[in-house]
């Protein structure tokens, strides 16, 4: 997969070994790009998995837009006993998500 442009948000979708759902995001989730991504994430809460992980390693930046639709996918998720952890996030989401103390709630050690 080649590098997002600037201002875009790029994901992917993919199902470990183990059967984990991960989900892969790139460049910046915020509102002018939340809108490509929301659906998948209602797919994949519709599909009612057990776990799904949330790879933000390559998300430069996530503003309350975007922190607005992992929260709503974690409230969906759970609403049917499913598990949404975030992990490889640093940088601006990072800081974000612990300024709004969502890092107590997605991130596991």
């Amino acid at each position: 997969m080649s590098d997002p442009q600037v201002g875009s948000t790029t994901f992917s979708i993919r199902v470990t070994s183990d059967g984990v759902t991960v989900v892969s995001l790139f460049g910046e989730l915020d509102v002018t790009t939340v809108d490509d991504l929301r659906p998948s994430l209602n797919s994949l809460a519709a599909r009612r998995l057990s776990r799904v992980e949330l790879d933000l390693s390559r998300l430069r930046m996530i503003d309350s837009i975007g922190t607005g639709v992992l929260v709503a996918f974690y409230k969906r998720m759970r609403a049917h006993g499913g598990e949404v952890v975030l992990r490889e996030t640093g940088g601006q989401p990072l800081a974000i998500l612990r300024l709004v103390h969502l890092d107590r709630i997605l991130l596991r050690p």
